[in-house]
């Protein structure tokens, strides 16, 4: 974590980024070791971020973080749900009636969707929209 460039490079987040995101994330992806040595809440962090910013298979990630596929597919399953849980409510912000009226408004003056709509009901041609 020395080199702030290349962590940002590799993760996609800046390290104050991935710490706040690890604190979190961190009780709810920590593990005990109880008969071999548990990977670390940092790690799975990493090995996840690293997965979902670049693309990698399930192997390429095994081979570059030395853990079996079993457990990367484990570990990305686990971190991505805890992920979501921690800030789902911060990132989806489920909008209010009012705010739901004003998208579909849009949607409807934007698609024209009412009368196309109202014609397939109705098989009223003359309410086709014009295209």
């Amino acid at each position: 974590m020395e080199d702030e460039a290349l962590f940002r490079n590799y993760h996609r987040v800046t390290i104050p980024q991935y710490l706040e995101l690890l604190q979190k994330v961190g009780p709810a992806i920590e593990k005990l070791s109880v008969t071999r040595e548990a990977i670390s809440s940092g790690l799975r962090l990493s090995l996840t971020l690293r997965y979902l910013c670049d693309g990698s298979s399930m192997a390429t990630m095994s081979h570059e973080y030395r853990i079996s596929r079993w457990s990367v597919s484990r570990v990305i399953s686990e971190t991505t749900l805890a992920i979501w849980d921690a800030l789902r409510e911060d990132v989806l912000v489920v909008p209010d009636r009012n705010a739901l009226q004003n998208i579909a408004l849009r949607f409807e003056e934007k698609w024209n969707a009412t009368l196309e709509l109202r014609s397939k009901l109705t098989g009223d041609e003359r309410q086709k929209p014009l295209r």
